[in-house]
């Protein structure tokens, strides 16, 4: 799976970092692989799959939209996420789990505290 980077106002942090690095805003538009799943009984990472797995190819750009102040933060739109953990191919296809396989899901985390 595969995810393209069209515009960060901080395009120097890894996609892989969900909050700012400092103070204020960060905002992306990423277009590529969708996979969310749904009604996870026990976690991502746990051996049940979820019921559903919402999978398809965004060829229109998403937003994603975070901040940070201080210790506090959080973040709003499709975020980026790693699909290279083997714990993945207990629901998805092999083929799909590989280093550098990345995906967006939809989600939304508006209060985060973060450690110092």
């Amino acid at each position: 799976m595969k995810i393209e980077l069209l515009y960060s106002n901080r395009p120097e942090q890894s996609l892989s970092d969900p909050f700012p690095a400092s103070n204020g805003f960060l905002f992306r538009l990423l277009k590529g692989d969708v996979c969310d799943p749904y009604l996870d009984p026990d976690g991502w990472f746990g051996p049940k799959k979820p019921l559903f797995t919402f999978r398809y190819v965004a060829r229109i750009p998403l937003p994603y939209l975070a901040w940070r102040f201080g210790r506090r933060a959080g973040y709003i739109g499709w975020k980026a996420y790693g699909v290279d953990s083997e714990q993945y191919k207990g629901w998805l296809p092999a083929s799909d789990v590989y280093p550098g396989s990345q995906a967006l899901c939809l989600t939304c985390r508006p209060f985060a505290t973060l450690s110092p």
